[in-house]
């Protein structure tokens, strides 16, 4: 680590001493740490993720040699999709540039390499400061997008030590998250002077950016990416291939459960057993937003009386659909196929708080209608796109979950109806990967590493 010194900018601009505050975060990052070790230590034994690209994680990235790089990092899986425009039509317009990719999560990596089978994916560096000079010094970054919210420390500290420009895209702030950022920065207030520009995906988001103590003359509001970024319609091949895997037929009505977090699966399945009734050769197929779980989940839903088969047991040919199962998917990257399938969706980590929400504008987008709890204060703007539409039903509990379900799933003219209007809505909020990628280009430009002619 290295202090302030002849050469070397002062950390805050102000006092001239303060190099070694990276410390104090190395000091609580150990501290958290020692606390989580005896977990950490259990559960790697036992869960892949926990063991996955440690190495990376270290610092001990891949070398990359000379030349312009731009570094994007995407926390986890559900982030994965958001930059793809913005990285495609950066590196068209920019083809001296390498683009490298990082994450946080195993699952994360996979979506990665599917999407993106042409760039290096890397896993993110543990924000010690020896773990983030280290990744500094191989990946040699020029500059770093990060999606959405990956404000650390200690790497937001390396790259104004390096004079390494960095650009929030697609920016989202909760407030705790602002609380927290606003605390750090009183500790450290150069923690966001290597943030250039801040795009943020709406103007509560970025009043909480102001808040937690970024210039408001670095903020602009550009939209949400995740719009342009979703897929108005699936690959029919793909489609077709599910459904006949799942054993369906074109006009069955499905009811799908997306994202769902604990406690939620017990709720679907108590509303599924209800609506069969009514409801005649209903479908119902969950797809848990962390997949690690399938394996407690199908022997919870067992206990429940259903009969299940997971999607990786189809894959495999090890089992066979007769019609009456629930179908567990625990592979990643279907999702948006099975919503696809879907006459009903139920997006998950909402009906229970503190929840916050899951990605609801996948299967708004592909015209599907979607139906929530209350707890989605992590997609705010979205759900105020769709709501202002009339685009999206919000429940508050089982009862009304049920209600609402049998009424879409029933009434086909009002679900197809609910649908439409949603995807209507995300067409018209389209635009924000080409204001996103002028004002990247702007901060480049000003930190001369463009050219003017573009």
């Amino acid at each position: 680590m290295t202090a302030s010194g002849p050469g070397r900018p002062c950390l805050c601009g102000q006092c001239g001493h303060c190099g070694n505050m990276r410390w104090l975060f190395n000091i609580f990052y150990a501290g958290a740490l020692c606390g989580a070790a005896p977990y950490w230590l259990w559960r790697m034994p036992r869960a892949r993720r926990y063991r996955v690209g440690v190495s990376q994680r270290l610092g001990r990235m891949p070398r990359f040699g000379p030349g312009r790089r731009l570094w994007v990092h995407t926390v986890s899986v559900g982030e994965a999709a958001i930059p793809k425009g913005l990285v495609a039509r950066f590196r068209e317009r920019h083809p001296d540039w390498e683009v490298v990719l990082s994450t946080a999560t195993d699952t994360g990596a996979q979506r990665l390499r599917e999407m993106y089978p042409d760039l290096p994916v890397l896993y993110w560096p543990f924000d010690f400061s020896p773990c983030v000079d280290r990744a500094m010094q191989r990946v040699r970054p020029t500059a770093v997008v990060l999606v959405e919210l990956e404000v650390w420390p200690n790497f937001q500290l390396a790259c104004w030590e390096r004079h390494i420009p960095v650009v929030i895209v697609n920016g989202r702030i909760n407030p705790p998250s602002a609380r927290l950022l606003r605390f750090i920065r009183g500790l450290q207030p150069a923690v966001w002077r290597a943030v250039h520009a801040c795009c943020a995906r709406s103007t509560e988001d970025a009043l909480r950016f102001v808040w937690a103590g970024l210039a408001p003359g670095k903020i602009v509001t550009t939209g949400s990416l995740k719009y342009d970024a979703l897929a108005l319609g699936a690959d029919p091949e793909s489609v077709d291939a599910l459904r006949r895997l799942f054993c369906m037929a074109e006009g069955d009505r499905v009811l799908v459960g997306g994202s769902t977090h604990p406690g939620e699966e017990d709720v679907l399945c108590g509303v599924y057993g209800r609506l069969t009734a009514d409801v005649p050769g209903l479908r119902l197929v969950l797809a848990p937003r962390h997949v690690e779980r399938a394996k407690a989940l199908e022997r919870r839903l067992s206990q429940l009386g259903l009969k299940v088969l997971r999607k990786s047991c189809l894959d495999a040919g090890r089992c066979r659909v007769a019609g009456d199962e629930v179908i567990l998917v625990d592979t990643i990257g279907d999702l948006p196929t099975c919503y696809a399938l879907a006459s009903c969706c139920f997006v998950g980590r909402s009906m229970h708080p503190p929840g916050g929400g899951q990605n609801v504008m996948e299967a708004a987008a592909l015209g599907k209608p979607v139906v929530v709890g209350p707890h989605t204060g992590n997609f705010r703007p979205e759900m105020q796109l769709l709501q202002s539409r009339n685009a999206v039903v919000v429940v508050h509990d089982e009862g009304e979950l049920e209600a609402q379900t049998r009424r879409l799933l029933v009434d086909r003219a009002e679900g197809m109806a609910l649908g439409e209007r949603a995807r209507q809505a995300i067409v018209e909020a389209r635009g924000a990967t080409g204001r996103t990628l002028e004002h990247m280009e702007r901060v480049l430009e000003g930190a001369g590493l463009l050219g003017h002619g573009v």
